[in-house]
């Protein structure tokens, strides 16, 4: 529809705003086109005191507006009265003489505008089926949204906790470490202490005979200074005689 309408053009325009008695089809574009921007129709006298509504009164000055077909494409689609829109299915969408394609046969320009008002109402309907799984979608994104911000905070807790935990651990095999090195050293000790009490015990059997060679050197001293002068007096005396002889001299 977008795409014949926008292959209108100022000159295809003033054919139809020309137009002094235009066909029933071309008016009924031109009544849709004028509901469509709320254009009202205008109050006709068609006899002595007869009067009636006609669309394409309003329509020739709609038509007039040097920024019609501008007006056209920038239709706000997005916001149009509901009533408009009922107005076109009561009136338009069911009749089987607004076809684009018969009125094509009449009016390339009025089909176009046909085609617009049709695809308008049907942009409408779309819509507004649409607008509520907009809605739940927008929630479900924004629910999303939070969701994954959520989940950011998470793993960035987690990425803490981690850190924390292998620092924890280090520590933990320190200790660890530590334990193993203090274990041996105690385990060396008290190897060092078992032989230290080995040793002790095996010196325990030499304290007496050490006590007992301590009180015979302690008798002996009492005679060191005779036993030196007998000793020397021996060997004075006795020292130029063979050793039978002073063997002898000593046993008696």
């Amino acid at each position: 529809a977008m795409t014949a309408v926008r292959s209108l053009d100022k000159g295809s325009v003033a054919e139809v705003k020309a137009m002094k008695s235009p066909p029933a089809g071309v008016k009924k574009v031109m009544s849709a086109v004028c509901i469509m921007f709320g254009i009202a129709p205008k109050r006709v006298q068609v006899g002595p005191g007869q009067f009636k509504h006609d669309y394409w009164e309003s329509a020739k000055g709609m038509l007039a507006d040097p920024k019609f077909l501008s007006k056209i494409l920038d239709f706000d689609r997005d916001n149009i009265p509901e009533d408009r829109i009922l107005k076109i299915q009561e009136d338009f969408k069911s009749d089987p003489d607004f076809d684009p394609k018969k009125i094509k046969k009449i009016s390339q320009s009025a089909s176009a505008l046909a085609s617009w008002a049709l695809a308008m109402e049907i942009y409408f309907t779309v819509s507004k089926a649409v607008a509520p799984k907009k809605a739940a979608f927008k929630v479900a994104e924004q629910k999303m949204r939070e969701m994954e911000t959520a989940l950011r905070d998470k793993r960035q807790a987690v990425r803490e906790i981690e850190a924390k935990l292998a620092a924890l651990q280090t520590q933990y095999d320190e200790a660890v470490d530590r334990k193993n090195q203090l274990q041996a050293q105690v385990t060396d000790c008290q190897n060092k202490l078992n032989r230290a009490k080995q040793l002790l015990s095996g010196l325990g059997g030499e304290h007496d005979r050490w006590t007992q060679s301590a009180a015979d050197l302690a008798n002996q001293y009492k005679h060191v200074v005779g036993d030196s002068l007998l000793a020397a007096a021996t060997i004075t005396y006795n020292g130029a005689f063979t050793s039978h002889y002073r063997q002898q001299a000593r046993d008696r």
